[in-house]
Formats: C-alpha cells, sequence, structure tokens
C-alpha cells in the first residue's frame, strides 16, 4: 500500500492517453481487517482506480508475479510487457523504468 502515491501520479500523468490503472489484491474472502486496511489506504491517497479480490491468485499466476506487491503494464491485447515486484516508491529508478514501459505500450497502439 506504500505504492499507492506513485501509482496514483502514474495514473493522472498517463490516463489522458489512455493509462487504465487497475488494483488487483489477495486477500481472503472474509479478512475484514485487511479489507479495510485496503479501503482505508484507497481513502487516504485518493486512489480513483477500480480494485478487485483475487484470492486465489488467478492473474498473479498468469502474469507470474512472485511476491506482493507486484506491478504489471499490460498491453492492449493482454500481452505483458513489464512486471515489477516489489514496492514502488517516489524517487526509485524502477518509477523511471514503469513510465518509460507504460509510455512504450501507449504508444504502440
Amino acid at each position: 500500500m506504500r505504492s499507492i502515491p506513485v501509482v496514483r501520479g502514474v495514473e493522472r500523468r498517463y490516463a489522458p492517453r489512455g493509462l487504465r490503472v487497475i488494483g488487483l489484491h489477495r486477500w481472503q474472502p472474509g479478512d475484514a481487517a485487511m479489507r479495510a486496511a485496503v479501503d482505508e489506504a484507497r481513502r487516504e491517497h485518493d486512489a480513483s482506480w477500480p480494485t478487485y479480490l483475487d484470492g486465489a491468485g488467478i492473474l498473479q499466476a498468469r502474469y507470474g508475479g512472485l511476491s506482493l506487491p507486484a506491478f504489471y503494464v499490460v498491453g492492449r491485447d493482454g500481452t505483458l510487457r513489464w512486471m515489477q515486484n516489489g514496492t514502488l516508491l517516489a524517487g526509485e529508478a524502477k518509477v523511471d523504468v514503469l513510465e518509460r514501459e507504460i509510455r512504450t505500450a501507449l504508444d504502440a497502439t
């Protein structure tokens, strides 16, 4: 949840070009405490994107996520273009890589 500010900034910069952010969490149905923590973090950081529950890890398995959090850039055709395991924090070089991959994906369509 520490990465939400970075994701929010990226979404705001690239949404006009077609970027869509989707949140995906692995909490188990019935884990009210985790759900409440996620909802609170979303409110605190003004996260406007939809967030889905994937308790079974179906999407994580499809794209090969090894840890949480994991970040994916998926093209409009469903092809995985980039993946990052671990948090994304402001000022890190991997945030620049994320933005470059987003621009490349958006330019390809």
